[in-house]
């Protein structure tokens, strides 16, 4: 999906109605388009990533969330806030020829034991979309798949367990890597 200014991210038609659709009133009201506007502020400065990795033989083992790598609602798309992030991390594989990673996705607004339905794939597979496409992004720009994997925790493991705002939901639709070597 290519950035753009406006974005089409999900549409309800009958399933999400305001009201019962009782009398005509009622329906009129259920026929409706909802604009939700988001700013989101400049990327965070700095290396927090390239920080994190600083001591290689300590974090072997060891999962960084990626913290600006984050995903439209009900897609395995990030945001444009997420490419400086991606970019750093496929910087950091680049000089680092023998870090391994685990990409690992995660979702939001789900029960425990699921995964968040793809409405691009329209699969219950969401979490493995999104761990996917970084793995995609990596690939497709030189890092060798022996080097990185990827895989669907779907919500299984929230960072914020019953959300309860939007930025809570927003976090636990994310992406880590775990490292699996230097």
């Amino acid at each position: 999906m290519a950035d753009t200014l406006f974005k089409v991210l999900y549409s309800y038609g009958k399933r999400k109605p305001l009201n019962d659709n009782g009398d005509e009133e009622k329906r009129s009201l259920n026929r409706r388009v909802t604009i939700v506007w988001r700013l989101s502020g400049p990327p965070a400065t700095g290396s927090a990533l390239r920080d994190s990795l600083r001591d290689t033989a300590a974090v072997v083992g060891k999962t960084f969330v990626l913290r600006n790598v984050l995903f439209y609602r009900d897609m395995h798309y990030p945001l444009p806030v997420s490419f400086p992030t991606l970019k750093e991390l496929l910087a950091i594989m680049k000089e680092h020829s023998g870090l391994r990673v685990e990409i690992q996705g995660h979702v939001c607004c789900m029960p425990e034991n699921m995964d968040g339905h793809d409405i691009e794939t329209k699969k219950d597979d969401l979490s493995v979309q999104r761990a996917k496409y970084v793995y995609a992004y990596l690939a497709s720009r030189g890092i060798d798949t022996s080097r990185i994997s990827y895989k669907g925790f779907g919500a299984s493991r929230k960072i914020y367990p019953k959300e309860t705002d939007q930025e809570q939901m927003l976090r636990n639709r994310r992406v880590e890597i775990r490292i699996l070597g230097w």
